[in-house]
């Protein structure tokens, strides 16, 4: 007989009055005193300034490069990716897990394609060391360390940009800081012709398995400080996709159950420019979802999966930015979170188990900027996060964690060389309800780089960039790595991480080549204590373990160019290779897993895309390829999991009419056009062959 089991819901306690919690929250109203008047002031100065606006003109509603010399691909002394709203619709892409993919050195995992959970970690060092930010504010998970990439649209991003190491924009939060690499999202900023007031752009994406994903975006124009943009979109399938499921001799055609998804996600954001010195940005986010979690295809029973979870997620953030003289520049940052989670399954008892967690987080961030001399700058970030988990289990620890994060950097510039310097100061103190102390950290974290262009003024080798960086960073278990039931491991020790980069740039222009853009880096990453999650019989459960010493050796390249055969069109070529060997260097006596292949990380991997325009409709080709991996740390045959590369095709045409008034936009994609039902994770295959057509009206 099933039974449903419920533990009490946690009682509300108050904190305890340690000198660090006292000390945060005195920071905490310290920076909001201060910033309240600034803010007025900034305000009350903006007006007459806002008020010689020439209102004939086209404006756009945008975030000002205040930090100076805005680092490019090739001047960037940190390895720098970028793909463009423009790039992005050439890579068949729906969701920012399909568009990372195309990024060297990076992997995501995918655990079964529609239905499944996606992560991205980059140069094998594990996805929470890769931050995620939205219009320049961090997304945090405190309670899994790691975020769902699947769950963010493309459809109103103006960029993506991967930086590993560190960005050389130092005018920005210190969270941003604190970890190996970074995932930057930036949103589209509404523009509006001289006599519009408002667009509009509507559309749907349909596909294979009952694929539904409608989504409309507004753009109003409400004087000529202010502007307001809302996008929403809901997207479900039923994710029944054939597989094939190998049992020895025997292939078995099987049909994926449990991976059906429906989600809704809505965001609101206002801009406001007072003038071209200080600007402001309001957000607020929702997003909600149901889906099955697909079971690991096994002998016993290939197709069977109870496991469900519910999503809701709330967050409102704000950002002003205010440059008050050629000297100093100020901006403040501010967030909360709101995160409920339902999981469901039925345990090997057929007893049904019904697990909920909230999850909140306060986050304030400030940043001064200091340009003593036109190449020099310094900056001064600080971020305080406060994070609780709360959940209706007995013996939970309900831990609450105060951060406080502190990054001193400064930047220097000039034609041919450029530097960049920071430290990072940490302080972590968690408290927990059952426990008599959590953890209790304090950390310096230092960074460095510089990009050096060796031969000025030379025909061949002048567009010649050399760079190098180092970084040393630490990142602390998550609450689920440290106290989920069964699982948790309470002795975990936080990861430390010494990160080396040497590259090369190289770029040139030509009359019919726009640009040829080559780059070439190797890296070397040092880790100790490094924290492994592996999935046991279900994607939602891990087990997690210290690793005492890994070390990561890779190469990345990456080559993109557009080639003009005309005036108007012409091909352009992206692609990009990554060899990393990733090695455990834990020796000890009974250490099978000594100097393998750290699991899920292939020693080569790369991608590609090509697109032709004519004057009928654009071609698209793109491919991933994945080497050899294996799913566990001990590289032995059985763990083995084959390579696969996975090709796409697509075409697309976008009609103007009415001098530019309204436009329509139609694609056809057929993916992985080889029927594979390759794995990047084992025993969770992927969909095979399937298809999709998108239209959108605009105007």
């Amino acid at each position: 007989m099933k039974c449903i089991i419920r533990a009490r819901k946690r009682e509300s306690t108050k904190a305890r009055n340690s000198f660090f919690v006292f000390a945060f929250r005195a920071f905490v109203l310290s920076c909001l005193r201060a910033l309240f008047p600034c803010f007025l002031i900034s305000l009350f100065l903006s007006q007459p300034i806002a008020a010689q606006l020439d209102t004939t003109k086209v404006y756009q509603i945008q975030e000002i490069e205040v930090a100076g010399n805005k680092a490019t691909v090739e001047k960037s002394t940190v390895p720098l990716q970028t793909l463009d709203a423009q790039q992005l619709t050439r890579l068949n892409a729906v969701q920012v897990s399909d568009a990372v993919k195309y990024f060297a050195g990076v992997s995501v995992k995918d655990y079964g394609g529609i239905g499944g959970i996606k992560t991205v970690s980059v140069r094998s060092l594990g996805s929470t060391h890769t931050a995620i930010s939205i219009d320049g504010i961090p997304v945090n998970d405190a309670q899994t360390g790691q975020i769902d990439i699947g769950r963010f649209s493309l459809a109103n991003v103006e960029s993506l940009s991967l930086v590993s190491g560190q960005d050389d924009n130092i005018f920005q939060p210190a969270k941003l800081f604190a970890s190996a690499s970074v995932l930057n999202i930036q949103s589209k900023s509404p523009t509006f012709e001289a006599d519009k007031k408002f667009n509009v752009n509507l559309g749907s994406k349909f596909g294979s398995f009952l694929f539904f994903n409608p989504f409309v975006t507004y753009n109003q124009k409400l004087s000529e400080k202010f502007a307001l943009t809302v996008d929403s979109e809901w997207a479900q399938t039923d994710g029944n996709y054939p597989f094939t499921f190998e049992n020895g001799n025997y292939n078995i055609n099987e049909k994926r159950y449990n991976s059906d998804v429906k989600k809704l996600r809505a965001e609101t954001s206002l801009f406001g420019q007072f003038s071209d010195k200080d600007n402001l940005r309001l957000k607020l986010y929702y997003y909600q979802s149901e889906q099955g979690l697909p079971g690991a295809v096994i002998f016993e029973n290939p197709t069977a999966s109870s496991e469900r979870i519910w999503d809701k997620n709330f967050s409102a953030q704000a950002h002003y930015q205010n440059d008050f003289s050629h000297l100093f520049s100020l901006q403040a940052n501010t967030k909360f979170n709101n995160s409920n989670l339902r999981y469901f399954y039925i345990n090997l008892s057929q007893q049904e188990i019904e697990n909920n967690y909230d999850q909140n987080e306060y986050y304030l961030s400030t940043s001064l900027l200091f340009k003593p001399l036109r190449k020099l700058s310094f900056s001064l970030s600080c971020d305080g996060f406060y994070n609780s988990l709360d959940a209706d289990l007995d013996d939970f620890a309900y831990p609450e964690r105060y951060s406080l994060l502190t990054a001193f950097s400064t930047k220097y510039f000039t034609r041919n060389f450029s530097a960049t310097a920071s430290l990072l100061t940490t302080f972590v103190n968690e408290e927990l309800k059952n426990e008599e102390s959590g953890i209790n950290e304090q950390k310096l974290s230092p960074f460095v780089s510089f990009s050096y262009q060796p031969f000025v003024g030379t025909k061949y080798f002048s567009p010649l960039r050399l760079r190098f960086f180092y970084k040393n960073i630490f990142r602390l278990p998550s609450f689920n790595d440290l106290y989920y039931i069964n699982i948790g491991n309470p002795s975990l020790l936080p990861e430390n991480t010494n990160q080396y980069n040497f590259g090369i740039t190289y770029v040139v222009r030509t009359k019919n080549i726009s640009p040829l853009r080559l780059t070439a880096d190797v890296y070397y990453n040092n880790i100790t204590n490094k924290i492994v999650a592996s999935p046991t019989r279900s994607i939602f459960i891990w087990s997690m373990e210290n690793l005492g010493k890994v070390e990561i050796k890779g190469l990345d390249l990456t080559v993109e160019t557009k080639i003009m055969y005309n005036k108007k069109r012409g091909i352009w070529l992206q692609a990009s290779y990554t060899y990393q060997e990733a090695l455990d260097m834990t020796k000890t006596e009974k250490k099978q897993t000594y100097k393998h292949q750290l699991a899920y990380v292939p020693r080569f991997s790369g991608s590609g895309s090509c697109t032709v325009e004519t004057p009928w409709f654009d071609v698209s080709y793109s491919v991933i390829i994945s080497g050899k991996r294996y799913s566990a740390g001990q590289n032995i045959a059985d763990n083995s999991l084959s390579g696969y590369a996975d090709m796409s095709i697509s075409l697309k045409r976008n009609f103007v009419f009415s001098d530019g008034k309204y436009n329509f936009f139609v694609q056809g994609e057929i993916l992985n056009l080889l029927d594979d039902n390759y794995k990047i994770v084992m025993w969770y295959p992927m969909p095979g062959r399937t298809f999709r057509v998108s239209v959108s009206f605009g105007f």
